[in-house]
């Protein structure tokens, strides 16, 4: 009898955010939506500003991975508000990153569950605290999930690659 498994990466960087950059990201404007009960804000049409960050930011990233932006978004969390657990991609092939940009230690955390979860459920959870300056990028088909936020001010780019 084999045993075989399938394994899934997320890797994890630091890029560091300065004053200039954070006050930068803060100043795009986000269009209030609500979605599976989630309360936050999301822009998910490209920014022209916010696609020059990127571009300057985190291009040299996502070339490493031969990879391309697709879209991207500011999300800035109030007290209380979350992202239920989804994810980003039925294509094996998709990725999508998030940037932690500003926050506080009670910013809440991302949390990464093994394919199938909820349905199929191996116990397993990485949990990434909220670290201005961390960049993660991961399979977009990786559910995740922010939970619901204890401060006031958690700020994040995301998007999606190809």
């Amino acid at each position: 009898m084999f045993k075989h498994n399938f394994s899934y990466s997320i890797w994890e960087n630091f890029i560091p955010i300065n004053i200039k950059l954070k006050n930068k990201i803060k100043k795009i404007k986000v269009k209030k939506f609500t979605e599976n009960t989630n309360n936050f804000n999301k822009d998910c049409r490209m920014n022209p500003t916010l696609k020059d960050i990127v571009d300057e930011n985190l291009t040299s990233t996502f070339k490493e991975f031969n990879l391309t932006l697709d879209n991207c978004w500011v999300q800035y969390y109030k007290k209380n508000d979350y992202h239920s657990i989804h994810t980003h991609f039925n294509k094996m092939k998709d990725f999508s990153f998030v940037w932690f940009i500003s926050g506080s230690p009670n910013s809440s955390p991302i949390r990464f569950f093994d394919v199938g979860y909820p349905v199929i459920s191996t116990g397993k959870i990485l949990t990434f605290k909220f670290k201005p300056g961390l960049f993660l990028l991961f399979p977009g088909f990786l559910p995740h999930e922010v939970p619901s936020n204890k401060s006031n001010n958690r700020v994040i780019v995301s998007g999606n690659l190809i």
